[in-house]
């Protein structure tokens, strides 16, 4: 989200008519201090554009503009959603494609893991779900952006089988980590 779409959810928040600039000022320097906060408490950079930060900012603006001067307070609320973000922030999240269960999927698949961090070491494989010491011949790859895994089975996969991507471990270069995660799809 922007600086001027924040500072708009922030008017809102505070029943100030969005169209007046008459505080924009002084809106603005407490959304770089909640900003720079937040940053600094370690909220990352992908959970400063969820909804729950957003709201927090919300928040954290609307109880600076609320104390005396001279002092700084924030609420329990805001430093316990405050410190949810951190704690997501330090997790290590991915999106499977095909996603979790898929049915239907193609016996010439070549399945991404997409990680919200850049990931620097990982373990992956595609196995029979029925009997996963069967593994299959892949050629593993690793996008430019270090977010993108690519896993292109060396022939087609036989239809109408399920099978198992296993991460058995994924480590981010701010040293998150995930381990092992398995997810399946059918073929059709």
């Amino acid at each position: 989200m922007t600086d001027s779409e924040l500072l708009i959810e922030c008017k809102k928040g505070l029943n100030i008519p969005v169209a007046s600039t008459a505080f924009d000022n002084i809106l603005n320097q407490k959304l770089f201090a909640v900003k720079g906060y937040m940053q600094g408490a370690g909220v990352s950079d992908s959970i400063m554009e969820s909804d729950l930060a957003v709201a927090v900012v919300v928040l954290a603006v609307g109880d600076l503009w609320n104390v005396n001067s001279g002092e700084t307070k924030f609420s329990p609320i805001l430093l316990n959603l405050l410190s949810q973000l951190v704690i997501k922030s330090s997790l290590l999240g991915v999106t499977f494609s095909p996603v979790d269960g898929a049915i239907a999927v193609s016996v010439n698949v070549e399945p991404t893991l997409t990680f919200d961090k850049r990931i620097t070491d990982y373990e992956v494989s595609i196995v029979e779900y029925e009997d996963s010491d069967v593994v299959i011949p892949t050629t593993v790859t690793l996008n430019v952006t270090g977010k993108v895994i690519t896993i292109s089975p060396d022939s087609n996969l036989d239809a109408a089988k399920k099978y198992a991507i296993i991460i058995e471990s994924a480590i981010a270069y701010n040293g998150p980590e995930l381990n092992r995660t398995v997810t399946s799809f059918t073929t059709n």
